[in-house]
């Protein structure tokens, strides 16, 4: 075998192991939690509204577009499998009584309001990657209320429910789905105990570095199979 068909050998293994991890996360979740939908073991339920605000993102019209302040946005196109995308971030006019309603935080859970029924509902949360970054139609922001839900349980949470099917909503008429804002704040949400929520959290935190790590490997594989071509 030469050295090229070892290191290409070792690059499907390297994407045998990221599909296996892609499950560990929310694996672990269900062990903790079970399952939401069922709620099995009995968790008190709120709607999502009572568990964190609510906001649809800023409209995209030509009167809307204009401001004196230009900011970056995070828009449906930046939503990614992966996460948020801000490689590429739009950006839009804003005045200053915008900036409090429309400015992300650390923490904000977004999720795409109207897309193709596979990617309508899919969310990601914010983690500050980019400073006075705010977000648009048709995203919507759940901030959680940090008394009631942690992000990294909100993000877990609505994971499950979007691998369900639970946040989309297709019409007879048309392939884009509809999950609504709306519809989103009354949906029911178990929550857990907070000290629970902090374990889950902090297991996210060291499987989020393990990826980090696993992207870095796969990375270096890939540049070694390039140079060896």
């Amino acid at each position: 075998m030469t050295l090229l068909e070892e290191v290409d050998e070792l690059r499907k293994l390297r994407m045998q192991a990221d599909r296996r991890a892609e499950g560990i996360l929310p694996a672990f979740f269900h062990e903790m939690f079970g399952d939401l939908i069922a709620n099995p073991k009995g968790w008190p339920v709120v709607r999502v509204e009572e568990a964190g605000n609510i906001q649809p993102g800023r409209g995209r019209a030509l009167k809307q577009r204009k401001g004196h302040f230009t900011r970056p946005c995070v828009g449906a196109a930046n939503l990614s499998k992966a996460g948020i995308d801000v490689s590429d971030l739009p950006l839009m006019g804003f005045d200053k009584r915008d900036f409090e309603r429309y400015r992300l935080e650390h923490g904000d859970i977004l999720l795409n309001e109207r897309q193709t029924a596979a990617a309508a509902g899919k969310p990601a949360m914010w983690r500050n990657e980019v400073p006075d970054c705010y977000f648009q139609h048709p995203l919507v922001r759940f901030r959680p209320d940090p008394e009631r839900v942690l992000p990294d349980f909100a993000l877990a949470a609505f994971l499950a429910y979007f691998g369900e099917g639970k946040l989309t909503r297709t019409s007879k008429t048309s392939s884009v789905a509809h999950p609504g804002w709306g519809r989103l704040a009354k949906m029911p949400l178990p929550l857990p105990p907070l000290s629970l929520q902090q374990e889950f959290a902090a297991r996210a935190d060291e499987i989020r570095a393990m990826e980090g790590g696993q992207a870095a490997s796969r990375e270096r594989l890939e540049d070694l199979f390039q140079s060896l071509l």
